[in-house]
This record gives C-alpha cells, sequence and structure tokens, in this order.
C-alpha cells in the first residue's frame, strides 16, 4: 500500500513498494511539487535488486550474468513564461 505525505502546502511525496513476481520487490517514490501557479513537476524514482537466480537467461537483456541492480528515475517540469511562452523538461 502507498504512502501519502504532504510535505508542505505545495509539496508531497508518495512512497511505494511492487512485488515483481519473478524479481522481488521494487521500491519507489514519486516528489510532484508546485513552486507557484507558474512552476511545477514531479520527480520519480525506483530501485529493484532483482531476484531472479544468477545464469538464468533474461528474454529481454540476454545471458543472465548481468547486474542485478536495476533502477530508474524521471524528471518532468513545465514553466509558464512572460511573453506567453510555455517550457517543459521532461528528462
Amino acid at each position: 500500500m502507498p504512502l501519502f505525505l504532504a510535505v508542505s502546502d505545495r509539496t508531497d511525496a508518495t512512497l511505494y513498494q511492487r512485488w515483481m513476481d519473478k524479481r522481488g520487490f521494487q521500491e519507489g517514490a514519486e516528489f510532484r511539487y508546485c513552486v507557484d501557479g507558474d512552476h511545477s513537476g514531479v520527480l520519480y524514482g525506483d530501485y529493484l535488486r532483482d531476484g531472479r537466480e544468477p545464469g538464468t537467461p533474461d528474454r529481454i537483456s540476454g545471458d543472465g550474468n548481468e547486474s542485478r541492480n536495476r533502477w530508474s528515475w524521471y524528471w518532468n517540469h513545465s514553466s509558464t513564461l512572460a511573453g506567453g511562452f510555455y517550457g517543459v523538461i521532461d528528462l
């Protein structure tokens, strides 16, 4: 079950854990912020210590001998700028 945290009036976070049947638990966090009405975004990341048996072939990545630690993250930010311009960062 996710844990929601209201960090402040303009920020919040959600912490979660997922069970992946052949891999194990994946842990992650999502952090949302709103600097003001014109600037806001979200940061997201997760981590998985892969529980798959070493040497077991993986249909996606190959021979099964690669690192057992997996992670991902992203950042999405949007801003309304002066003069009617709009900017987005999607990393």
